[in-house]
């Protein structure tokens, strides 16, 4: 004899479980429960997802990994490239090279350090040019002289009250004689101070 395979399904009506024999599926029969007609169906399997969860749960780690390590990897090489303009900056100083904090607007030369002719008083030489199409107002330079180690020893201003649009602003900053300055560069100039 031939067992029949038992299946379980649901009412449609009152989500009640119902047993009854294979071959009965698709076919009109009455709840033992509620006593509605309902039609004896298999159970709707849950939707699997197409890929495992232990893979979207690994990707999505594996993504996180990664942009941690490129955060990482940005920020450090904005670390070494703030060291390396520092570095630059303390070299070019002590070469006399003019790293320079200036408004826009402005082209500034390198400043030099020069003795005067039979005294031992120097100065601080150098230009600024109005690149704009109008007219400078107040416009204040800052130099630091430094020592051969590229430390500042001093501070010296100069300002001029306007500078017209193309004008080239020749400076000639006295340095005092007992100064250990050996090179000046530009540390700020501003317009309107």
């Amino acid at each position: 004899m031939n067992p029949t395979k038992r299946l379980t399904g649901a009412c449609s009506e009152c989500g009640g479980s119902i047993e009854f024999p294979a071959e009965l599926v698709g076919t009109i029969t009455q709840c033992p429960r509620c006593g509605k007609r309902t039609e004896l169906a298999l159970p709707v399997l849950p939707d699997e997802p197409t890929v495992p969860r232990k893979v979207i749960v690994w990707t999505v780690v594996t993504v996180a990994v990664l942009v941690l390590g490129l955060v990482v990897v940005v920020v450090g090489l904005n670390h070494y490239a703030k060291l390396a303009e520092r570095q630059r900056a303390r070299t070019g100083a002590a070469a006399g090279t003019n790293e320079t904090a200036t408004a826009p607007g402005f082209e500034v030369s390198t400043f030099s350090l020069e003795k005067g002719q039979g005294s031992q008083e120097g100065h601080a030489v150098g230009t600024v040019v109005n690149t704009y199409n109008r007219p400078r107002s107040r416009i204040t330079l800052k130099l630091d002289l430094l020592d051969a180690g590229g430390q500042t020893v001093c501070i010296a201003k100069a300002y001029r009250p306007v500078l017209e649009p193309g004008a080239k602003w020749e400076i000639k900053l006295p340095v005092a004689s007992d100064s250990k300055a050996v090179s000046a560069r530009v540390s700020s100039i501003q317009e309107g101070q």
